[in-house]
């Protein structure tokens, strides 16, 4: 605690603070050139008068001024509420993108999966048929048997090599729409987190708000 010695109209008080003396001698100072201000334009009215008066004029300010404090304080609540409503929106919204994104990637590495084994059967298919037709032309012509057999397995290890080519790309997709997948939900992951900060934002917002709440209802006791 401060001691201070003020003078407000030639009369001394002694005063003690813990807000500091250089505040409360300006008071005293701002007081005193209120109290002269009065005294100049109602040189009729009694001192009392003039005091009451004075500190109707001060009431009068700090009102006005607590007013204006919670207007501010309510349009920052204002602000607050739709700056969390537009950014959960906006969280929202990108979720569900990535969803249906991957929804769609899904779908489309379905498709693709289904072709390549419709297409693995076809190959199958054709070379069960070229093989019964191997097969007839062995029995007919005798004397190409050898040639004919080279020409078989010729053609079987072609369709094998083909085979294993479609199995190792239909394999390289499945990888590659799980490694997507897998990076696609890291990115809702810190979505989430990222709505999970700002809500904690909020928060500490809405606390230092209802810190001033709290001031301000000081204030007008």
């Amino acid at each position: 605690m401060d001691k201070v010695k003020v003078q407000i109209c030639n009369r001394s008080y002694n005063l003690v603070t813990d807000g500091g003396t250089d505040r409360l001698t300006l008071l005293a100072k701002n007081l005193e050139g209120q109290i002269a201000e009065h005294t100049k334009h109602l040189k009729n009215r009694s001192e009392i008068d003039i005091l009451t008066l004075v500190a109707l004029n001060i009431l009068d300010e700090s009102e006005r001024e607590l007013a204006r404090v919670i207007q501010d304080a309510e349009n920052i609540k204002n602000n607050l509420f739709e700056s969390e409503k537009k950014l959960k929106e906006a969280m929202d919204e990108n979720i569900y993108s990535a969803n249906r994104e991957l929804e769609q990637i899904a779908t489309f590495k379905d498709i693709e999966k289904e072709e390549l084994r419709k297409k693995l059967m076809e190959y199958e298919e054709n070379f069960d048929k070229l093989v019964e037709e191997k097969v007839k032309e062995i029995g007919i012509l005798t004397d190409g048997v050898d040639s004919a057999r080279s020409e078989m397995e010729h053609i079987a290890s072609v369709v094998d090599s083909e085979n294993e080519k479609l199995r190792n790309t239909l394999n390289s997709f499945e990888k590659t729409f799980d490694e997507y997948s897998k990076l696609k939900e890291a990115e809702i992951i810190k979505l989430r987190e990222e709505l999970e900060s700002s809500r904690a934002d909020c928060d500490t917002l809405r606390q230092r708000l209802a810190a001033l709440d709290d001031e301000g209802q000081m204030t007008i006791c």
